[in-house]
């Protein structure tokens, strides 16, 4: 029998505990959770973990008496999770299983969190570990991976409370079919070797590798754990023709991530509504391919609504709805009249041509405190002369810094927006002589947003007759679906369809339905983007486009901390990202060294390394030399791959 001081017990989140020798070989251990949600309680004997170990288990928080039971529903966490990795149909045994977490706060609105706000616990047949992921968009992936049939008690909670649903039970196998491996589970001890495709050198791991090439292969999880091209709309939502006892409806149009009808149940539609009484939602399923919505206001006052599709909020979500009364004023006007922008960077009396100006905008809401916002919700728009690149840079304060540099003497007009609205005080003029008025605020921002704006994609590279067709236009610069014009021109002039996929991307959608050469036109503004006209020749067996490589690959992805400002220091470990080859239909695509280009230029010229992963994958590794802004162009048989190429400002 062990003694007491052999025996190693922690239990996280900290919690007080007693150990007591019962004198028989065994032993009592006595625990007071300090808070609700999951724990983990981890116990080895001389330094070796215990059969089991580590256990989960989930604190439910103590009901109190004296709150009445109605009140439960306002106080619920608006945080969710949602994704496949907690449906049991789309999971697979030694696969890796993904789900999203978003945090949100009381009103809906996303919560800034860590991933050390996040706690995910997996109890079940080996208790798989979970890893949490955090997302630019302040979104969290959770990975892992089961590898036996069972059942599986997923706890997710966000700053200790957990969210509706949480915990999440997951039967794999059970009465039905089981569920089952994919054909190469073993994963091995160490990595192969990484060959470097230039050099012909190789590098091999010190110690063995996590299981990153599972993770990695994975179908790519950044499009289907971003927003839902879901909606919602109809009277039920407008405060103008919403009245107290009298039921109102609108209605749910579920959609997958092209923008394309999306197959659910009504059991897959959530609403939601905080308010007075609180009331409940009956959902109704046209059989069109939409959904019906229907509930009964009791009382006056405001209501907050909100809907999801398969966990995912739609567009807009959550809605707000004023009953009675004097209706809510638009909140964004009032939001925006607390911001301030100040500096440098807009007084011409310490600003002259040449010079690189520097401005702050500190974001509040209608009470006067910290707006959460991010970079991408900011669009600074400069007119009336020559300027360099205008960044916008988030302070990590709740602030964020402008830099921009007037290149000639002219009179500037500065107008700043937060999520399409202009702050108080916009546009703001800076007079820096010249002897001229300024030009129309927007031409030359428009102008420059389009010539670095590229489209690429099946639809541009190996389009197919009567197919509908698809391309993807990667603004540089964050730009409204509104801004963005499209045309064809050919055989029976077919109509493009524009779909925002609310990641300052766009997707396209066209459908040739006679052979022969066609014209694509896109414009920002008015303006050609970098590689407009686009000249497509389509034959009966789906030609590629004329001006494309017939080479696969301008749907390839590249991911890693490389790519970011933030994740690449100079002085530092070499700067690391990963590129995913694709063909035309998304999958993946088997290339060589020859076939993988990546130059990275700007403020120096740097020769990256370029390794082979073995597993359809490639690690590229850069080292910046200099601060500055580099660009880093990464191609797949000579067609630049999503985003590329890509740009970052590293200080």
């Amino acid at each position: 029998r062990p003694p007491t001081n052999k025996i190693d017990l922690r239990i996280l989140p900290d919690a007080p505990f007693d150990l007591v020798d019962l004198g028989n070989a065994s032993y009592d251990v006595d625990w007071m959770p300090t808070k609700a949600g999951p724990h983990t309680i981890d116990i080895a004997v001389e330094g070796v973990p215990i059969s089991g170990s580590p256990y989960h288990c989930n604190v439910s928080a103590v009901a109190t008496t004296t709150a009445p039971s109605t009140t439960s529903a306002s106080t619920q966490s608006k945080s969710t999770a949602s994704g496949s990795g907690l449906i049991a149909s789309k999971i697979k045994l030694n696969d890796v299983a993904m789900f999203s977490i978003y945090p949100k706060n009381d009103d809906g609105s996303l919560m800034k969190c860590t991933t050390k706000d996040i706690s995910v616990s997996i109890s079940g047949p080996g208790n798989p570990d979970p890893q949490v992921f955090e997302n630019d968009d302040g979104t969290f992936d959770v990975e892992y991976e089961p590898s036996q049939n069972g059942k599986y008690v997923i706890s997710v909670s966000v700053k200790g409370t957990p969210v509706p649903g949480s915990p999440f039970t997951v039967e794999l196998g059970g009465t039905g079919a089981p569920v089952t491996a994919k054909t190469a589970t073993t994963q091995p001890t160490a990595a192969p070797p990484k060959t470097t495709a230039k050099a012909g050198t190789t590098k091999t791991p010190a110690v063995a590798a996590p299981p990153k090439a599972a993770v990695k292969t994975a179908p790519a999880p950044a499009k289907a754990s971003g927003p839902s091209k879901s909606t919602a709309s109809g009277g039920g939502l407008d405060s103008s023709k919403v009245k107290a006892n009298s039921i109102c409806f609108f209605t749910v149009t579920p959609k997958d991530n092209d923008g394309k009808e999306l197959k659910v149940t009504e059991d897959q539609i959530v609403v939601t509504i905080d308010g007075p009484g609180n009331p409940k939602a009956d959902v109704f399923d046209n059989k069109d391919g939409t959904f019906d919505v229907e509930y009964e206001p009791k009382e006056n006052g405001k209501y907050v609504i909100s809907v999801a599709v398969e966990g995912r909020p739609v567009i807009g979500s959550p809605f707000t709805v004023q009953v009675g009364g004097v209706a809510a004023a638009p909140a964004q006007p009032s939001v925006w009249a607390h911001t301030t922008v100040t500096g440098k960077g807009i007084d011409p009396k310490t600003m002259k041509a040449g010079d690189v100006g520097v401005f702050t905008i500190s974001p509040k809401d209608h009470d006067n405190k910290p707006l959460k916002v991010t970079a991408k919700d900011i669009v600074v728009k400069i007119s009336g002369g020559e300027i360099g690149p205008t960044e916008v840079f988030d302070n990590e304060d709740g602030t964020f810094d402008v830099e921009w540099e007037p290149k000639k003497a002219a009179k500037f007009s500065i107008s700043v927006d937060i999520l399409g609205t202009p702050v108080k005080g916009s546009p703001f003029a800076v007079d820096l002589g010249g002897g001229s008025t300024a030009a129309p605020a927007s031409t030359p921002a428009k102008s420059s947003v389009a010539s670095n704006t590229e489209a690429s994609g099946p639809g541009i590279q190996s389009p197919k007759l009567g197919d509908i067709n698809f391309f993807t236009i990667f603004p540089k610069e964050p730009i409204k679906k509104t801004q963005i014009s499209v045309s064809i021109s050919g055989p029976g002039s077919p109509k493009p369809e524009i779909f925002d996929n609310e990641d300052n991307s766009f997707d396209v959608e066209y459908e040739p339905t006679q052979p022969g050469e066609y014209i694509i036109n896109v414009k920002i503004d008015g303006q050609d983007i970098k590689n407009s006209p686009i000249k497509v020749n389509i034959g009966g067996g789906g030609a590629s486009g004329a001006s494309a490589s017939k080479q696969p690959g301008a749907l390839s992805e590249a991911v890693g901390t490389g790519l970011k400002a933030t994740g690449v220091k100079i002085g530092g470990d070499p700067a690391l990202f990963t590129v995913y080859p694709k063909d035309d239909a998304r999958k993946p695509l088997k290339i060589t060294d020859k076939q993988l280009s990546v130059e990275i230029s700007g403020a120096a010229t740097i020769k990256p390394d370029i390794f082979d992963n073995n597993d359809g994958s490639w690690d590229v590794e850069w080292s910046p030399t200099k601060p500055g802004t580099y660009t880093i162009a990464v191609k797949v048989n000579g067609n630049n791959i999503k985003d590329s190429p890509f740009q970052l400002t590293i200080r």
